[in-house]
């Protein structure tokens, strides 16, 4: 299968953090470890794809500095693998390969400063006649098909835990993420794919844009903008004017394929 596909990449600090501890890879592209975001948005074109295409955003956290130097391990180890794959090799077999790899390398970046540290991944791969998405964490993935936006990624938060203690005075944690310690056990992400359809869009982006803008109001910008590069301009000023307390990174990747198929509404999620 060739692709079509269009993509446009924002990443910003916000109002309220001083440092950035988002990262990504796009067009084989990160930020440095030390980094104050993107000063534009970042485009990229693919035309006739025949190869696996990658996308990923990571969102770190550990303090003041961890943060970024887990996301940006994560993205510089997603990188490395897609560099080192051989053709032919299965898209799923290599994420699952390279979340376990992101995860060692976070863990001992931290064992080795003697501090604690780790970072979400939503990764989406464009492959044959389908969309993957992986992930581990709360960074989310989103499909829009018929113009309806649909989350397609798992949060691994104990989201569930608080609503049946009724627990309403902070944000869900994670319960997984990479750079999980050895005695919590190791990351299991979360795969889920679908068929590419031409006119589909996908969404990638850490929770500084999905804590801050209402799924309604992303479902609408998405439509609005038919031009990757200015929807997630404007998902990013939706995320700054709602407030912007987190670091906020977008990618939007848009189909187009350059042959017809006909699918029959083929849905699965990998476990």
């Amino acid at each position: 299968m060739k692709y079509d596909l269009s993509a446009a990449c924002a990443c910003v600090t916000g109002r309220v953090r001083k440092n950035n501890e988002d990262n990504f890879l796009f067009d084989g592209r990160l930020l440095e470890e030390e980094n104050r975001g993107l000063p534009a948005p970042l485009t990229a074109v693919c035309k006739k794809a025949e190869d696996a295409v990658f996308f990923g955003v990571f969102d770190g956290m550990g303090g003041e500095a961890d943060g970024q130097v887990a996301s940006h391990l994560a993205a510089w180890e997603m990188k490395r693998m897609l560099e080192q794959r051989q053709p032919g090799d299965d898209p799923i077999d290599l994420l699952r390969e390279t979340v376990d790899k992101m995860n060692r390398e976070v863990g001992s970046r931290a064992e080795a400063e003697f501090t604690r540290m780790g970072t979400t991944a939503v990764i989406g791969c464009f492959f044959d006649r389908s969309v993957i998405v992986c992930n581990v964490g709360d960074s989310r993935a989103f499909l829009v098909h018929r113009k309806k936006l649909s989350q397609v990624s798992t949060d691994h938060t104990d989201a569930a835990f608080m609503i049946s203690q009724g627990i309403t005075n902070r944000k869900p944690r994670l319960t997984q993420y990479v750079g999980m310690h050895e005695e919590d056990g190791a990351p299991v992400a979360s795969f889920y794919e679908t068929p590419a359809v031409r006119g589909d869009s996908l969404l990638l982006c850490s929770d500084g844009v999905t804590d801050m803008v209402p799924e309604s109001e992303i479902e609408r910008i998405i439509n609005t903008f038919s031009a990757p590069k200015a929807a997630v301009e404007a998902l990013i000023d939706a995320a700054i004017r709602s407030g912007g307390r987190d670091n906020a990174t977008a990618i939007l990747v848009r189909i187009g394929l350059r042959e017809s198929h006909s699918f029959f509404g083929f849905k699965r999620e990998i476990v």
